[in-house]
């Protein structure tokens, strides 16, 4: 199988593209879960966006073929 390498590329918010709704910043902590369950992050999050983002590439890539 071949594999696909696939740059993703951040960008800042903006107003124009912010609703009145949105978070300029959202920011996590999984410490509560790490003290209590003893879980510790095992996938790099550049592993978790890329898949992420082929899922989505894949289901509209069907859904163009529907």
């Amino acid at each position: 199988m071949k594999s696909l390498v696939i740059k993703i590329e951040t960008k800042d918010n903006t107003h124009q593209k912010l609703r009145r709704t949105d978070e300029d910043i959202i920011v996590g902590d999984n410490s509560k879960i790490k003290k209590d369950l003893g879980w510790d992050v095992t996938i790099p999050i550049e592993n978790t966006l890329k898949d992420m983002y082929n899922s989505w590439i894949n289901i509209y890539t069907k859904e163009d073929n529907i």
